[in-house]
C-alpha cells in the first residue's frame, strides 16, 4: 500500500484503486491501535484491582476484630546492587490500645539479575500476649523476590523464610508466599485543587499465604488493596485495607486492618 498527499488530502493506493481520505481520518486510523492496546491494559488492570476489592468487601463483614498500623521504612544504598533497609512498625486495636510492635534491619542485594532481588533481614518484636503483659521475640528472615510484566501489568512474587523464637511458644518457622500486582495506569490529581503539591496514586493488590513449617499447616491468607503515594523521587506513602483469615496457635481472631506507611528513599 503507498499513501501520497494531494491537493484533496491524503489518498492511499490499494491494488490498482486510488482512495482518499481526510487528514483526520489517516490520523485515527494511525492511533486506533496504540489506543486500543492501552485501554485493555487499564480495563485489565481495573478488572484485577475491582475483583480484590470485592473479595473484601464480602469478607470483612464476617471480621471479628479491627486493627490500625502504621509505619515507616527507609532504604539506602551502600554500594551498587547493595542496600540497607531500616524499618518500624505499630499496632492499635480497635480501642487505640497499642497491641504489638516491631523494628527490622537488613541488607539487599540485586546483582544477580534485574528481576531478582535477595534479603536478609532480622527483627525485634513485642506484643499484648495478655493484658498488660507482653511477650518478646526475636526473628530472622529470608526474602527471595521476583518480578515481572504482562500486558503492562507489574507483577512481584516474594518468598520469605522466618525463623522466630518466641517467649513462651519457643522456637517458630514460617515461609510467606506474597504475590503483588499493580495496574498500568495511575491517578493524577488536579494540580490546583491538590493539597500537598503535585503527587501521584498508584494502585494495587495482593495476596499472601502464611505456611507454619513446624505445624505443617497453613496458618494464615492475607488480602491487601491499596494506593502508594508519589509524592517526590524519595519519598512514598502507602494507604491500604488488609483483610486477614488467621488459624494459628498465637493469633486466633481474623482481622480487618487499616494500614499507612511512609517509605523514604535514599
Amino acid at each position: 500500500m503507498k499513501e501520497a498527499t494531494d491537493r484533496g488530502g491524503i489518498g492511499r493506493l490499494v491494488g490498482r484503486r486510488w482512495e482518499r481520505c481526510t487528514p483526520r481520518a489517516a490520523q485515527r486510523e494511525d492511533t486506533r491501535r496504540p489506543y486500543e492496546t492501552g485501554w485493555q491494559r487499564h480495563r485489565i488492570g481495573g478488572l484485577l484491582l475491582g475483583f480484590i476489592v470485592s473479595l473484601f468487601l464480602c469478607a470483612a463483614c464476617t471480621a471479628s476484630e479491627f486493627q490500625f498500623w502504621h509505619g515507616a521504612t527507609a532504604a539506602v544504598n551502600l554500594a551498587e546492587q547493595w542496600k540497607a533497609k531500616l524499618g518500624a512498625q505499630a499496632r492499635y486495636d480497635d480501642r487505640g490500645s497499642l497491641v504489638r510492635h516491631h523494628a527490622d534491619i537488613g541488607v539487599v542485594y540485586g546483582g544477580l539479575a534485574d528481576w531478582l532481588d535477595l534479603g536478609l533481614s532480622y527483627r525485634t518484636i513485642a506484643r499484648e500476649f495478655d493484658r498488660d503483659e507482653w511477650q518478646n521475640a526475636n526473628r530472622i528472615y529470608l526474602d527471595v523476590t521476583t518480578r515481572a510484566r504482562w500486558m503492562g501489568i507489574a507483577f512481584s512474587n516474594r518468598v520469605r523464610s522466618e525463623y522466630s523464637d518466641f517467649e513462651e511458644f519457643g522456637d517458630w518457622g514460617t515461609v510467606r508466599n506474597r504475590i503483588t500486582f499493580n495496574p498500568p495506569f495511575e491517578l493524577e490529581p488536579d494540580r490546583e485543587r491538590s493539597i500537598l503539591g503535585h503527587y501521584k496514586m498508584r494502585p494495587y493488590g495482593g495476596y499472601e499465604i502464611f505456611y507454619d513449617t513446624l505445624g505443617d499447616k497453613v496458618t494464615r491468607h492475607r488480602f491487601q488493596a491499596g494506593f502508594s503515594i508519589v509524592f517526590t523521587d524519595r519519598i512514598v506513602g502507602d494507604i491500604s485495607f488488609i483483610r486477614e483469615n488467621r488459624t494459628s496457635q498465637i493469633d486466633l481472631d481474623d482481622l480487618n486492618i487499616v494500614s499507612a506507611d511512609l517509605k523514604l528513599l535514599y
